[in-house]
């Protein structure tokens, strides 16, 4: 009975954790390896007037038998009217340190929203019509980049107390600064280590 309960209680404990540090644990047979993924989401720049809305960024450690990589999967959205991204990241350490990472994969999406805003109103035989008040139109581009992070650039992340990535697009900067719990998290990823 107490070594059920011990199995029960470990299970519990290990998938809270797992929620907690949101890192989720793969293992693929194909290509035999263990994957580590975790993603990071930001809403806001630095920057006061940047051409920034928002960035979905998934980072991926496969463990292999002899070695390990590093993958990274930016999502990037800007407001429309600006110049494309450069295809390079900068990944800001301690205030100091700029890592320039040259992107592999680069591709841009173009996509709208058309929405419309509609009233109730009374005509003069009592009945009610929805009439459309107001129209809207938003329009912005998506990038999405892919990337690898060489050991080196790891062990510096590993010991950084501050992070910034920043983007470029035309003469606009976009800073995304990892707060605290993010820094934790991407630590926590780059330094597991299985192989199953």
């Amino acid at each position: 009975m107490k070594k059920a309960l011990f199995y029960l209680l470990s299970i519990i404990l290990i998938q809270s954790c797992s929620v907690f540090n949101q890192t989720v644990h793969e293992i693929d047979l194909v290509n035999k390896s263990d994957r580590y993924k975790s993603q990071f989401n930001y809403y806001n720049a630095q920057e006061f007037r940047s051409p920034f809305i928002r960035s979905e960024q998934t980072i991926v450690k496969e463990v292999y038998k002899d070695s390990t990589s590093f993958l990274v999967y930016d999502l990037v959205s800007v407001h429309k009217q600006n110049f494309d991204l450069e295809p390079y990241v900068y990944f800001i350490v301690d205030y100091k340190t700029i890592l320039k990472i040259e992107v592999d994969i680069y591709e841009k999406e173009n996509n709208h929203r058309l929405s419309e805003k509609t009233k109730m109103i009374t005509i003069s035989d009592a009945t009610q019509v929805d009439v459309v008040s107001r129209y809207s139109h938003k329009e912005w581009d998506d990038f999405m980049l892919h990337y690898r992070l060489n050991e080196d650039y790891v062990k510096q992340l590993i010991k950084a107390n501050a992070l910034t990535i920043r983007y470029y697009s035309g003469a606009n900067m976009i800073s995304l600064k990892l707060d605290k719990y993010k820094l934790k998290r991407l630590k926590l990823l780059l330094t597991m280590n299985n192989y199953y």
